[in-house]
């Protein structure tokens, strides 16, 4: 789900929206989107059945550019199949290029602070907010907390286009 769709979805108000921040504790006392609550609160209160009838909501997670918040989706799918709509969205650099406010989780106000995770991610992000990011002694180490399958998948992908160009190089030569 884009952002736009996400904002007017939330325009419209024919759906109830559930807005699952799926990031690092430390990306969301930057800022967040009005209305998130954090991954860990929203499956407390699925296993605890505080949520509403869960067929009559939305759930849209998020992170910082779309890759945590898609595995989250999918694994929310899997783990509670009863969860009718899941999606993900585009991220909240792109949300902060909206004109909707993110907000400070504290105090509820509108903030122009963003958390961008890691540097190469800045650019992304709307130059009108105050950027944050890890710096890379930590980046590593916040990798492995969202469970490295960045680091990972991107292992496998140079694996498979180095092994791609080899295979191609090799059959030039021949």
């Amino acid at each position: 789900m884009t952002s736009l769709e996400l904002q007017e979805k939330q325009r419209q108000g024919q759906e109830r929206l559930i807005l699952v921040d799926v990031r690092t504790e430390g990306e969301r006392q930057v800022s967040i989107i009005p209305g998130a609550i954090s991954l860990e609160e929203f499956t407390a209160n699925l296993n605890e059945g505080r949520q509403d009838d869960e067929s009559m909501f939305t759930v849209v997670t998020y992170c910082t550019i779309g890759y945590r918040s898609g595995l989250q989706a999918q694994q929310l799918q899997e783990k509670y199949p009863h969860l009718p709509r899941v999606y993900s969205l585009d991220g909240i650099l792109a949300y902060s290029h909206t004109d909707a406010p993110l907000v400070d989780p504290v105090t509820g106000e509108p903030t122009r602070h963003v958390h961008a995770f890691a540097r190469p991610w800045r650019p992304c992000a709307n130059p009108a907010y105050e950027i944050h990011c890890y710096e890379y002694p930590n980046v590593l180490g916040r990798l492995v907390q969202v469970g490295g399958l960045v680091l990972v998948r991107g292992t496998q992908h140079l694996a498979h286009v180095l092994t791609k160009c080899c295979c191609c190089t090799r059959k030039r030569e021949e």
